[in-house]
């Protein structure tokens, strides 16, 4: 979690952008999230926390020496340090790289595709936490997943008549929308969606008994 008043800098530097990498960053404005300031018990600027995947603390940097060399480096032994501990039980959604290659993956396999619209806000934050949930992960496989960070709306928001953020597209194995859900999914809500597009597209059955019938002739 970065407070909105650390936008830039430290935070920007290459080294910190990829230790983030398994994170989901939010940034927290001071004036709008005063619910999530209280909560954890944020004192002011220099403060960062990391939190686990069910949204409880785990750790922070309460740093008083503002120079951008003293923030980088708490925030890459913080990241590092908080990362060997989670990664063992923390499994992150598996997005594919781009869009377009979780299009061709989804096509190529039969699967429905899922494309993940958010930003980098506590309601983007909360549908990614969503997605991470047990009840929610069972199925990952099911799907091609992709996740469309709105900086700037997307190409795939027209395709799919997008508008805001969070939303959750469901689209066939050959990108015609099935579900579109506007707003943020809770898991509980999610799981049966899933489920629903999922049983559209039963994964392609397999043929081993041919297959090993036309071995066994061909060895004749």
């Amino acid at each position: 979690m970065l407070c909105k008043n650390l936008d830039g800098g430290p935070l920007s530097e290459p080294k910190v952008i990829e230790a983030a990498k398994p994170f989901i960053p939010i940034r927290v404005d001071q004036a709008k999230d005063q619910a999530i300031w209280q909560r954890y018990d944020v004192q002011g600027v220099g403060y960062f926390i990391v939190l686990n995947n069910e949204g409880e603390f785990f750790s922070d940097v309460s740093n008083q020496d503002l120079r951008p060399k003293a923030m980088t480096a708490a925030f890459l032994k913080t990241l590092g340090e908080s990362w060997e501990k989670l990664k063992g039980w923390v499994k992150p959604v598996p997005f594919e790289e781009t869009p377009a290659k979780a299009a061709e993956r989804a096509k190529a396999e039969g699967k429905p595709l899922a494309l993940v619209f958010v930003k980098a806000d506590p309601a983007g934050a909360a549908q990614l936490e969503a997605l991470a949930a047990p009840a929610v992960a069972r199925r990952w496989e099911k799907f091609v997943w992709a996740k469309l960070e709105w900086k700037a709306p997307p190409a795939e928001a027209k395709t799919y008549g997008v508008l805001k953020t969070p939303t959750l597209v469901l689209a066939g194995p050959d990108g015609a929308k099935v579900e579109l859900k506007s707003g943020l999914v809770p898991a509980d809500a999610l799981a049966p969606i899933l489920d629903k597009v999922a049983a559209k597209f039963p994964p392609p059955k397999r043929e081993p008994e041919k297959r090993a019938e036309a071995g066994a002739a061909g060895a004749r």
